[in-house]
Protein backbone atom coordinates (compact mmCIF):
# COMPACT_ATOMS: atom_id res chain seq x y z
CA UNK A 1 0.00 0.00 0.00
CA UNK A 2 1.17 3.39 -0.92
CA UNK A 3 0.69 6.47 0.34
CA UNK A 4 -0.74 9.66 -1.45
CA UNK A 5 -0.74 13.58 -1.81
CA UNK A 6 -4.08 14.28 -2.39
CA UNK A 7 -5.80 15.45 0.76
CA UNK A 8 -8.17 12.95 2.41
CA UNK A 9 -11.87 13.18 2.54
CA UNK A 10 -13.05 16.14 4.38
CA UNK A 11 -10.21 17.96 4.76
CA UNK A 12 -10.51 19.90 1.34
CA UNK A 13 -12.52 23.24 1.50
CA UNK A 14 -15.09 23.89 -1.44
CA UNK A 15 -13.55 26.95 -3.09
CA UNK A 16 -16.41 28.15 -4.36
CA UNK A 17 -17.26 32.00 -4.40
CA UNK A 18 -20.87 31.40 -2.75
CA UNK A 19 -19.80 28.95 -0.28
CA UNK A 20 -18.19 31.29 1.81
CA UNK A 21 -14.78 32.55 2.89
CA UNK A 22 -12.70 29.11 4.32
CA UNK A 23 -10.89 30.96 6.67
CA UNK A 24 -13.95 31.96 8.78
CA UNK A 25 -13.90 29.13 11.06
CA UNK A 26 -10.66 27.26 11.64
CA UNK A 27 -10.72 23.46 11.04
CA UNK A 28 -11.21 21.55 14.79
CA UNK A 29 -8.23 20.71 16.56
CA UNK A 30 -6.00 23.47 15.50
CA UNK A 31 -6.89 26.55 17.10
CA UNK A 32 -4.27 27.29 20.54
CA UNK A 33 -6.64 28.21 22.83
CA UNK A 34 -5.69 31.31 25.41
CA UNK A 35 -4.52 30.09 29.24
CA UNK A 36 -3.66 32.55 31.97
CA UNK A 37 -0.26 31.48 32.93
CA UNK A 38 -0.89 31.97 36.37
CA UNK A 39 -2.32 29.49 38.78
CA UNK A 40 -4.77 31.26 40.76
CA UNK A 41 -5.56 30.62 44.77
CA UNK A 42 -8.20 30.90 46.60
CA UNK A 43 -7.96 31.14 50.51
CA UNK A 44 -10.25 31.70 53.00
CA UNK A 45 -8.29 32.73 55.83
CA UNK A 46 -4.88 33.81 56.97
CA UNK A 47 -2.21 33.31 59.90
CA UNK A 48 -1.81 37.13 60.59
CA UNK A 49 -1.11 35.94 64.67
CA UNK A 50 1.84 33.74 63.75
CA UNK A 51 3.20 36.52 61.56
CA UNK A 52 3.28 38.65 64.65
CA UNK A 53 4.32 36.18 67.23
CA UNK A 54 7.40 35.35 65.74
CA UNK A 55 8.43 38.81 64.65
CA UNK A 56 7.93 40.41 68.21
CA UNK A 57 9.49 37.62 70.14
CA UNK A 58 11.06 34.35 69.39
CA UNK A 59 13.25 32.23 71.72
CA UNK A 60 15.45 29.53 70.83
CA UNK A 61 14.77 25.96 73.72
CA UNK A 62 16.92 22.83 73.60
CA UNK A 63 14.04 20.42 75.19
CA UNK A 64 10.73 19.84 73.95
CA UNK A 65 9.58 20.49 77.21
CA UNK A 66 9.90 24.48 78.96
CA UNK A 67 9.13 25.76 81.96
CA UNK A 68 9.22 28.97 83.23
CA UNK A 69 7.91 30.79 86.57
CA UNK A 70 5.09 33.26 87.36
CA UNK A 71 5.47 34.80 90.23
CA UNK A 72 1.55 37.17 91.18
CA UNK A 73 0.86 39.91 92.93
CA UNK A 74 0.06 39.75 96.70
CA UNK A 75 -4.16 40.56 96.40
CA UNK A 76 -5.44 43.68 97.43
CA UNK A 77 -8.97 42.44 98.06
CA UNK A 78 -10.49 39.39 100.07
CA UNK A 79 -13.89 38.46 100.97
CA UNK A 80 -15.98 37.41 104.18
CA UNK A 81 -17.65 34.23 103.99
CA UNK A 82 -20.06 34.74 106.94
CA UNK A 83 -22.18 37.50 108.47
CA UNK A 84 -20.61 39.63 111.17
CA UNK A 85 -22.20 41.61 113.78
CA UNK A 86 -20.92 45.41 114.26
CA UNK A 87 -20.12 44.12 117.57
CA UNK A 88 -17.91 41.12 116.65
CA UNK A 89 -14.20 40.90 116.73
CA UNK A 90 -13.70 37.80 114.84
CA UNK A 91 -14.39 37.10 110.90
CA UNK A 92 -14.01 34.30 108.55
CA UNK A 93 -12.93 35.02 105.10
CA UNK A 94 -12.29 33.38 101.74
CA UNK A 95 -10.23 29.95 101.98
CA UNK A 96 -6.47 30.61 102.06
CA UNK A 97 -6.59 34.12 101.58
CA UNK A 98 -5.94 34.82 105.44
CA UNK A 99 -2.42 34.97 104.07
CA UNK A 100 -2.72 37.49 102.18
CA UNK A 101 -3.36 39.72 105.97
CA UNK A 102 -0.67 40.53 108.36
CA UNK A 103 -0.95 41.60 111.72
CA UNK A 104 -1.45 45.03 112.41
CA UNK A 105 -3.04 45.28 108.59
CA UNK A 106 -5.69 48.16 108.09
CA UNK A 107 -8.86 46.80 105.89
CA UNK A 108 -12.56 48.19 104.70
CA UNK A 109 -15.56 46.29 104.29
CA UNK A 110 -16.13 48.03 100.41
CA UNK A 111 -20.08 48.16 100.97
CA UNK A 112 -19.72 49.45 104.60
CA UNK A 113 -17.08 51.42 104.40
CA UNK A 114 -15.81 50.81 107.90
CA UNK A 115 -12.43 50.60 109.37
CA UNK A 116 -11.14 47.71 111.02
CA UNK A 117 -7.42 46.82 112.16
CA UNK A 118 -6.06 43.19 112.45
CA UNK A 119 -4.13 41.68 115.48
CA UNK A 120 -4.32 38.12 114.88
CA UNK A 121 -4.85 36.45 111.93
CA UNK A 122 -5.28 32.50 110.70
CA UNK A 123 -5.19 31.36 106.67
CA UNK A 124 -9.06 31.29 106.90
CA UNK A 125 -9.97 33.82 109.50
CA UNK A 126 -9.29 36.95 111.65
CA UNK A 127 -9.55 35.85 114.54
CA UNK A 128 -8.84 39.10 116.69
CA UNK A 129 -9.89 42.42 115.02
CA UNK A 130 -10.08 46.11 116.45
CA UNK A 131 -13.82 47.99 115.42
CA UNK A 132 -14.35 51.50 114.41
CA UNK A 133 -10.66 52.07 113.68
CA UNK A 134 -11.60 55.35 112.38
CA UNK A 135 -14.38 57.85 112.43
CA UNK A 136 -17.18 55.22 110.60
CA UNK A 137 -18.97 53.61 113.47
CA UNK A 138 -18.62 49.83 113.40
CA UNK A 139 -21.18 48.00 111.17
CA UNK A 140 -22.39 44.92 110.50
CA UNK A 141 -20.52 42.58 107.83
CA UNK A 142 -22.61 40.51 105.33
CA UNK A 143 -21.28 37.03 103.68
CA UNK A 144 -19.82 38.03 100.25
CA UNK A 145 -18.88 41.65 101.19
CA UNK A 146 -15.09 42.93 99.57
CA UNK A 147 -12.20 43.66 102.25
CA UNK A 148 -10.03 46.03 101.06
CA UNK A 149 -6.52 45.50 102.60
CA UNK A 150 -4.95 48.89 102.97
CA UNK A 151 -1.45 47.25 104.43
CA UNK A 152 0.33 47.68 107.86
CA UNK A 153 -0.35 50.39 110.04
CA UNK A 154 2.45 50.02 112.69
CA UNK A 155 2.57 51.18 115.81
CA UNK A 156 5.01 53.67 117.59
CA UNK A 157 8.09 52.35 118.39
CA UNK A 158 6.91 48.53 116.89
CA UNK A 159 9.54 45.86 116.24
CA UNK A 160 10.27 44.86 112.70
CA UNK A 161 6.91 44.19 111.00
CA UNK A 162 5.78 40.62 109.77
CA UNK A 163 7.31 39.45 106.86
CA UNK A 164 6.31 37.56 103.49
CA UNK A 165 6.98 36.15 100.53
CA UNK A 166 5.25 35.32 97.27
CA UNK A 167 6.25 31.15 95.68
CA UNK A 168 6.91 31.31 92.15
CA UNK A 169 4.78 28.81 90.90
CA UNK A 170 6.00 26.66 88.06
CA UNK A 171 4.04 26.84 84.45
CA UNK A 172 5.39 24.44 81.74
CA UNK A 173 4.49 23.90 77.83
CA UNK A 174 5.66 21.47 75.41
CA UNK A 175 6.54 21.95 71.86
CA UNK A 176 4.73 20.52 68.84
CA UNK A 177 6.16 18.67 66.05
CA UNK A 178 4.59 20.21 62.76
CA UNK A 179 5.45 19.08 59.17
CA UNK A 180 3.36 18.80 56.10
CA UNK A 181 4.65 16.45 52.99
CA UNK A 182 4.51 17.14 49.59
CA UNK A 183 5.66 14.41 47.00
CA UNK A 184 5.81 14.08 43.27
CA UNK A 185 6.78 11.60 40.43
CA UNK A 186 9.47 12.55 38.02
CA UNK A 187 7.23 12.45 34.91
CA UNK A 188 5.21 15.01 36.65
CA UNK A 189 8.21 17.04 37.84
CA UNK A 190 9.68 17.05 33.72
CA UNK A 191 6.14 17.35 32.27
CA UNK A 192 6.10 21.03 31.18
CA UNK A 193 2.45 22.76 32.66
CA UNK A 194 0.33 25.83 31.35
CA UNK A 195 0.63 27.32 34.82
CA UNK A 196 4.52 26.75 35.20
CA UNK A 197 6.14 24.04 37.26
CA UNK A 198 4.28 21.33 39.44
CA UNK A 199 6.76 20.93 41.89
CA UNK A 200 7.16 24.23 42.71
CA UNK A 201 2.94 24.36 43.34
CA UNK A 202 3.46 21.87 45.47
CA UNK A 203 5.54 23.55 47.49
CA UNK A 204 3.32 26.66 47.48
CA UNK A 205 0.36 24.58 48.29
CA UNK A 206 1.96 22.88 51.12
CA UNK A 207 3.94 25.95 52.79
CA UNK A 208 0.48 28.27 53.10
CA UNK A 209 -1.30 24.78 54.85
CA UNK A 210 1.77 24.37 56.78
CA UNK A 211 1.82 27.71 57.90
CA UNK A 212 -2.47 27.47 58.37
CA UNK A 213 -1.74 24.42 60.51
CA UNK A 214 0.72 25.60 63.15
CA UNK A 215 -1.47 28.75 63.57
CA UNK A 216 -4.60 26.82 64.74
CA UNK A 217 -2.08 24.49 67.27
CA UNK A 218 -1.09 28.15 68.50
CA UNK A 219 -4.49 29.02 68.84
CA UNK A 220 -6.72 25.60 69.62
CA UNK A 221 -3.91 23.29 71.26
CA UNK A 222 -3.87 22.00 74.15
CA UNK A 223 -0.91 20.88 75.90
CA UNK A 224 -0.32 17.34 75.74
CA UNK A 225 2.01 14.52 75.77
CA UNK A 226 0.98 10.85 75.02
CA UNK A 227 2.12 7.60 73.20
CA UNK A 228 0.83 5.86 70.28
CA UNK A 229 1.35 2.96 68.74
CA UNK A 230 3.28 2.60 64.85
CA UNK A 231 3.00 -0.64 64.00
CA UNK A 232 -0.81 -1.14 62.68
CA UNK A 233 -2.66 1.49 61.05
CA UNK A 234 -0.70 4.33 61.32
CA UNK A 235 2.42 5.76 59.66
CA UNK A 236 5.83 3.69 60.44
CA UNK A 237 8.13 5.04 62.34
CA UNK A 238 11.93 4.54 63.66
CA UNK A 239 11.87 0.33 64.34
CA UNK A 240 7.95 0.35 64.08
CA UNK A 241 8.05 2.31 67.60
CA UNK A 242 5.07 0.61 69.49
CA UNK A 243 5.52 3.91 72.43
CA UNK A 244 6.34 6.91 70.01
CA UNK A 245 5.63 10.16 71.20
CA UNK A 246 2.87 12.41 70.54
CA UNK A 247 3.67 15.88 71.72
CA UNK A 248 1.05 18.86 71.06
CA UNK A 249 1.89 22.62 72.34
CA UNK A 250 -0.82 24.47 74.85
CA UNK A 251 -2.29 27.45 72.44
CA UNK A 252 -3.25 30.58 73.18
CA UNK A 253 -7.01 29.51 74.49
CA UNK A 254 -5.50 26.86 76.79
CA UNK A 255 -3.30 29.56 78.71
CA UNK A 256 -6.35 31.59 78.55
CA UNK A 257 -8.40 28.94 80.26
CA UNK A 258 -5.93 27.45 82.30
CA UNK A 259 -4.04 31.00 84.08
CA UNK A 260 -6.23 33.91 82.82
CA UNK A 261 -9.00 35.12 85.70
CA UNK A 262 -12.81 35.23 84.36
CA UNK A 263 -12.46 38.81 82.66
CA UNK A 264 -9.56 37.93 80.18
CA UNK A 265 -11.42 34.75 79.22
CA UNK A 266 -14.40 36.10 77.80
CA UNK A 267 -17.35 34.25 76.52
CA UNK A 268 -19.95 36.56 74.96
CA UNK A 269 -22.31 33.73 73.98
CA UNK A 270 -24.04 35.81 71.37
CA UNK A 271 -24.09 39.49 70.01
CA UNK A 272 -21.11 41.61 71.07
CA UNK A 273 -22.79 45.20 71.11
CA UNK A 274 -20.38 48.49 70.88
CA UNK A 275 -20.49 49.12 74.83
CA UNK A 276 -19.65 45.64 75.60
CA UNK A 277 -16.82 45.46 73.52
CA UNK A 278 -15.43 48.59 75.21
CA UNK A 279 -16.03 47.56 78.74
CA UNK A 280 -15.33 44.18 78.76
CA UNK A 281 -13.01 43.98 76.02
CA UNK A 282 -11.10 46.81 75.26
CA UNK A 283 -11.15 48.26 78.61
CA UNK A 284 -9.42 45.64 80.90
CA UNK A 285 -7.36 44.77 78.20
CA UNK A 286 -5.52 47.65 77.89
CA UNK A 287 -5.46 48.06 82.04
CA UNK A 288 -2.59 45.88 82.86
CA UNK A 289 0.57 45.79 81.12
CA UNK A 290 2.22 47.96 78.80
CA UNK A 291 1.15 49.99 75.77
CA UNK A 292 2.26 48.12 73.05
CA UNK A 293 -0.85 46.09 72.30
CA UNK A 294 -2.38 44.45 69.67
CA UNK A 295 -5.35 43.15 69.34
CA UNK A 296 -6.44 40.60 66.44
CA UNK A 297 -9.90 40.81 65.49
CA UNK A 298 -12.42 38.76 63.34
CA UNK A 299 -14.54 40.27 60.17
CA UNK A 300 -17.57 40.99 62.01
CA UNK A 301 -15.51 42.95 64.90
CA UNK A 302 -14.05 45.05 62.23
CA UNK A 303 -17.35 45.53 60.44
CA UNK A 304 -18.63 46.67 63.96
CA UNK A 305 -16.00 49.20 64.34
CA UNK A 306 -16.54 50.64 60.67
CA UNK A 307 -19.98 51.20 62.05
CA UNK A 308 -19.24 53.29 64.73
CA UNK A 309 -15.91 54.52 64.05
CA UNK A 310 -16.86 57.62 61.79
CA UNK A 311 -16.64 60.57 64.32
CA UNK A 312 -16.10 58.85 67.50
CA UNK A 313 -12.83 56.60 66.91
CA UNK A 314 -9.73 58.20 66.47
CA UNK A 315 -8.23 55.09 64.00
CA UNK A 316 -4.53 56.10 62.12
CA UNK A 317 -4.05 55.48 58.44
CA UNK A 318 -3.40 52.28 57.47
CA UNK A 319 0.31 50.92 57.33
CA UNK A 320 1.88 47.75 56.22
CA UNK A 321 3.47 45.42 58.93
CA UNK A 322 5.18 41.95 57.69
CA UNK A 323 2.79 42.69 54.48
CA UNK A 324 -0.34 43.03 56.96
CA UNK A 325 -2.87 45.89 57.09
CA UNK A 326 -2.92 46.99 60.45
CA UNK A 327 -4.25 50.38 62.26
CA UNK A 328 -3.79 51.89 65.14
CA UNK A 329 -6.74 52.89 67.56
CA UNK A 330 -5.88 55.41 70.18
CA UNK A 331 -8.36 55.29 73.27
CA UNK A 332 -8.88 56.92 76.47
CA UNK A 333 -5.96 58.12 78.33
CA UNK A 334 -3.87 57.79 75.36
CA UNK A 335 -3.25 54.39 75.33
CA UNK A 336 -3.10 52.53 71.40
CA UNK A 337 -4.43 49.49 70.46
CA UNK A 338 -2.91 48.31 67.48
CA UNK A 339 -5.50 46.70 65.12
CA UNK A 340 -5.02 42.99 63.10
CA UNK A 341 -7.85 41.91 60.93
CA UNK A 342 -7.03 38.17 61.06
CA UNK A 343 -9.74 36.07 59.24
CA UNK A 344 -8.83 32.85 60.91
CA UNK A 345 -10.44 34.27 63.75
CA UNK A 346 -14.08 33.55 61.96
CA UNK A 347 -16.72 31.31 62.66
CA UNK A 348 -16.21 28.46 60.13
CA UNK A 349 -17.76 28.80 57.33
CA UNK A 350 -20.08 25.81 57.94
CA UNK A 351 -23.41 25.19 58.62
CA UNK A 352 -23.08 23.10 61.97
CA UNK A 353 -22.20 24.24 65.37
CA UNK A 354 -19.15 26.36 66.27
CA UNK A 355 -18.04 28.58 69.38
CA UNK A 356 -18.30 31.52 67.29
CA UNK A 357 -15.81 34.55 66.13
CA UNK A 358 -13.01 34.83 68.50
CA UNK A 359 -11.37 38.23 69.61
CA UNK A 360 -7.52 37.90 70.72
CA UNK A 361 -5.40 40.24 72.30
CA UNK A 362 -1.98 40.29 72.95
CA UNK A 363 0.46 42.17 75.00
CA UNK A 364 4.00 42.53 72.88
CA UNK A 365 6.68 43.77 75.24
CA UNK A 366 7.93 43.59 78.77
CA UNK A 367 8.54 40.21 80.52
CA UNK A 368 5.37 38.78 80.30
CA UNK A 369 5.12 39.13 76.20
CA UNK A 370 4.08 35.91 74.51
CA UNK A 371 7.22 33.79 73.08
CA UNK A 372 7.34 31.63 70.08
CA UNK A 373 9.88 28.52 71.40
CA UNK A 374 11.99 27.60 68.64
CA UNK A 375 13.06 24.01 69.08
CA UNK A 376 14.20 23.34 65.32
CA UNK A 377 13.63 26.48 62.99
CA UNK A 378 10.70 25.51 59.77
CA UNK A 379 13.15 24.24 56.84
CA UNK A 380 12.11 21.87 54.06
CA UNK A 381 14.41 18.79 54.18
CA UNK A 382 14.44 16.41 51.31
CA UNK A 383 12.94 12.80 51.39
CA UNK A 384 15.13 9.92 50.50
CA UNK A 385 12.46 7.48 48.94
CA UNK A 386 12.78 3.67 49.19
CA UNK A 387 13.10 0.97 46.46
CA UNK A 388 14.15 3.66 43.92
CA UNK A 389 11.02 5.35 43.93
CA UNK A 390 10.88 7.14 40.37
CA UNK A 391 10.08 10.38 42.08
CA UNK A 392 10.61 13.10 44.78
CA UNK A 393 9.76 13.69 48.08
CA UNK A 394 10.50 16.31 50.93
CA UNK A 395 8.58 17.49 54.18
CA UNK A 396 8.27 20.93 55.19
CA UNK A 397 9.34 20.20 58.91
CA UNK A 398 10.15 22.56 62.59
CA UNK A 399 9.57 22.20 66.09
CA UNK A 400 8.20 24.99 68.15
CA UNK A 401 5.90 26.02 70.99
CA UNK A 402 4.02 29.01 72.58
CA UNK A 403 4.86 30.45 76.23
CA UNK A 404 2.27 32.54 77.08
CA UNK A 405 3.23 34.29 80.81
CA UNK A 406 0.51 35.73 83.03
CA UNK A 407 -2.14 35.70 80.48
CA UNK A 408 -4.12 38.65 82.38
CA UNK A 409 -2.34 40.99 80.73
CA UNK A 410 -3.52 39.42 77.56
CA UNK A 411 -7.22 38.32 76.76
CA UNK A 412 -9.35 35.82 74.73
CA UNK A 413 -12.80 36.41 73.80
CA UNK A 414 -14.99 33.89 71.91
CA UNK A 415 -18.55 32.49 71.30
CA UNK A 416 -19.02 36.12 68.87
CA UNK A 417 -22.51 35.29 67.03
CA UNK A 418 -23.55 38.57 66.10
CA UNK A 419 -22.06 42.23 65.90
CA UNK A 420 -24.03 45.03 67.05
CA UNK A 421 -23.13 49.46 66.84
CA UNK A 422 -26.30 49.48 69.40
Amino acid sequence: MSGTITPASGYATALHVDSGNQFTTAPAGTVMPDVDSKMHYIAGQNATMMAELKKMRTLPVGQMRFDYFEKKQMPRYTTITGNVASTATAADVATGTGAYIGRNFLIKNERAQDMAIVRVMTTDAITTMVRSFGTTPPQAWLAGDTIRILGPVPSEGQKMQDTWSIKPEQIYNYCGIHKVSMSITHIADKQKLYTGSQWDQEVKDKTEMFALYEYEKFLHGERYKGTVSQTSNNIGGLGSDTAAVDWVTGGMRWHAEQYATADRFVKVNGTITWDYFLEKVIYPFTERGSNQKGLFIPSIVGQLMDKVKYGKLEILPKDKDMNLDVAVWTIFGGQTVTLFLDRGLNVPPITGPSNGSIILGLDFAGPNSPAYMQFEKTHVREITLADGTDGKAAEIYNIAGLMAPDFNNHIWVEGITGASAA
